[in-house]
């Protein structure tokens, strides 16, 4: 069972997809498998789109080396082939249509279920402050992204248009995110089940127990 979350930057995407791994015993990995602020620098860098989607695809091709290798009921995914459609089509518009054709072959693993997790772009900017020097360049990013993603929306990927799609906020408790993920997720794999833990609160993209954001 692969679960894969999606979101834009600062969406609170991670906070959830892992804290639902601990609590269904599941192995949790991401995309793209290196640094995520060298993900951060090859959308900034003015570099070709085909270069940017080559260094990409061959860390997905890695990737589903090891998820395939996964000896496990559960898998769960920060960023998937979702994402890697969208933001190629931001940043390497020119691939777009040569990854879509890529990322839809059979050799590339289909989720059991997409998790988008819906955070405003405004929002996830003032997560991310220390990320770009220049805020107001980070902000419409982030528009532009939390666009694509409606523009780009599995039901219109024919390979994915069977895909169950779960939408959860990104703006609160990371605990009752959860719950809200985990009660659509058993609704029709009704083996998986929740551990008690300790709530936890989205701050500029660092947990705390405060109770307000």
């Amino acid at each position: 069972m692969l679960i894969a979350f999606e979101g834009i930057d600062g969406s609170g995407k991670t906070a959830i997809s892992s804290k639902l791994a601990d609590n269904i015993s599941a192995i949790w990995t991401k995309e793209p498998m290196f640094d995520s602020e060298e993900a951060d620098r090859l959308n900034e860098t003015p570099i070709l789109g085909a270069h940017r989607e080559a260094l990409f695809f061959m860390d997905r091709v890695q990737h589903q080396t090891f998820l395939r290798g996964v000896r496990q009921d559960a898998i769960v995914c920060d960023r998937y082939l979702w994402s890697a459609l969208v933001y190629g089509y931001v940043f390497s518009p020119d691939t777009y249509e040569f990854i879509r054709t890529a990322y839809s072959q059979p050799y590339f693993m289909v989720p059991d279920c997409f998790v988008f997790v819906d955070t405003p772009a405004e929002v996830c900017a003032k997560r991310r402050p220390s990320r770009s020097v220049d805020v107001d360049k980070t902000l419409k990013s982030l528009r532009t992204l939390e666009q694509a993603y409606k523009d780009i929306h599995p039901f219109r990927i024919p390979e994915w248009k069977n895909v169950p799609v779960i939408s959860v906020s990104g703006t609160g408790n990371v605990d009752e995110a959860v719950a809200r993920v985990t009660a659509e997720l058993r609704q029709r794999w009704p083996n998986i089940v929740v551990d008690s833990e300790q709530t936890e609160m989205f701050v500029s993209g660092v947990e705390t127990d405060d109770q307000t954001i």
